[in-house]
């Protein structure tokens, strides 16, 4: 877990220091583990933590050249961990280059990494926990097999391990469409965290290891009976079209209880995927997750997932839009679907009264913002060669949430979303295969935006 960062600002004198032990110990009463680091020269913080003083950073750097942790964190009394930073005195000298260097060092030891118990994130996904089996195949595979192309079909365990036996997989790469998102989100540099089911078998173990080593929290606590982890296998025709034949297994079992207050109140956005709507307990789960986001003035962005889902569940997932939803992701086929529609441009027009946000993508036509009466229509990123689709629209929602997360324009947002999905669709798995935030920093310098 990361820690929330919590500073305390003002002029000289005013009781910075008092107010700031007084919370680091209160907070550790409570019995969270606290992380204070002191950046006044005068070091009355941590010396009202420690009742002495403490060795700074730059003291403990002039006598060694690499400190390990026990030389830089000290246990207080009460229970809160502290770092002096160190400094010259009051007008003697920049105060900033002891605290750059202690947080820097705190960095290398790996201190900041620690499960530190305050925590805020950028963005909490909720979803199927899956994971994908990708396999290239031609279209006489799907159609000798009646097997649909182009969506999601849900199968059973049979169904599901009789296609795994006829395919050669690429490789197994924990999936999910919200846990996609969120994993661009990590890539992009967010703090984030994610809520959704897996069994405690091969497969899960697969899962929770590539959400962590993706840099992602991950709590919730797995099956140990009933139902496998659930898979997804994707089929990647020559044209790079994706056809996805999942079976949910232990997905499907996500319930009220796994859905975590605390998580939830910690996040600025929680992001929810429609393909929770094929199951009854995973429903009621969504449901009480964005009820209480609400309540902590948090926004719930959402996506249709599938033209299929949306087929399954319109009616209710249009009331979930309509009661729930702050910001909408979509394809031009899952948005037509939703409203029954066949025309494109009057549809945008109803969406603006039904919910505050939308982005809606259309392939290589690009996507479309709608905030009120604004509709802003942004050009798709231009790659040589689409590989593989699958990912692409959550990758888009990665790169749009970011860029709302650091302030950006919503045109910039959706370019930063189709940057983020070009890298997806020129390589096979729903997962980025290099650094999304320095992908995108060098794509918005070539178009002369803010990196």
């Amino acid at each position: 877990m990361k820690t929330r960062r919590v500073a305390f600002y003002g002029k000289g004198g005013i009781g910075k220091s008092t107010i700031a032990s007084n919370v680091s110990a209160l907070l550790a009463m409570q019995g969270k583990k606290v992380l204070h680091i002191g950046c006044d020269p005068k070091a009355d913080s941590t010396r009202l933590l420690c009742k002495e003083r403490i060795k700074t950073v730059l003291e403990v750097l002039e006598e060694k050249d690499y400190p390990e942790r026990e030389d830089l964190v000290y246990r207080s009394e009460s229970g809160v961990w502290c770092v002096e930073s160190g400094g010259p005195e009051a007008g003697n000298g920049c105060a900033g280059m002891g605290i750059i260097t202690a947080m820097k060092e705190l960095e290398r030891i790996g201190v900041l990494e620690e499960d530190w118990d305050v925590i805020i994130y950028d963005v909490l996904g909720i979803g199927n926990a899956i994971v994908d089996v990708l396999a290239k195949v031609g279209d006489g595979f799907l159609t000798e097999r009646g097997l649909n192309k182009g969506s999601m079909t849900l199968l059973g365990a049979r169904e599901a391990g009789e296609i795994y036996r006829d395919i050669i997989p690429e490789g197994e790469v924990s999936g999910g469409s919200a846990a996609n998102t969120v994993a661009g989100l990590a890539s992009l540099g967010a703090d984030c965290a994610f809520i959704g089911k897996v069994h405690d078998d091969e497969l899960g173990q697969v899962f929770k290891r590539q959400v962590a080593a993706a840099g992602i929290d991950y709590f919730t606590e797995p099956l140990f009976e009933g139902p496998a982890t659930g898979r997804s296998i994707v089929l990647v025709t020559p044209d790079a079209t994706r056809s996805m034949f999942t079976y949910l297994g232990a997905s499907s079992r996500l319930t009220v209880d796994d859905i975590d207050e605390s998580l939830i109140r910690s996040a600025n956005v929680i992001f929810i995927e429609g393909y929770l709507w094929d199951d009854e307990q995973s429903k009621e789960a969504v449901k009480k997750a964005a009820d209480i986001a609400h309540r902590y003035n948090r926004q719930v962005a959402f996506t249709l997932s599938d033209a299929a889902c949306v087929k399954r569940h319109r009616e209710e997932l249009m009331d979930m839009v309509k009661t729930h939803v702050d910001i909408l992701f979509a394809n031009e086929e899952e948005i037509l679907t939703l409203f029954n529609q066949t025309d494109f441009m009057k549809t945008l027009e109803q969406l603006k009264d039904i919910v505050e946000l939308s982005a809606i993508t259309r392939d290589s036509r690009g996507s479309v913002i709608v905030k009120n009466r604004i509709k802003i229509f942004v050009e798709a990123e231009k790659i040589d060669e689409v590989v593989d689709s699958t990912g692409a629209g959550d990758l888009y929602a990665a790169g749009f949430l970011y860029g709302m997360s650091k302030g950006r324009s919503l045109g910039t947002c959706a370019i930063i979303g189709s940057i983020a999905a070009s890298e997806i669709i020129g390589h096979y798995g729903a997962r980025p295969e290099v650094s999304l935030r320095g992908f995108v920093r060098n794509k918005l310098v070539q178009y002369g935006k803010r990196a």
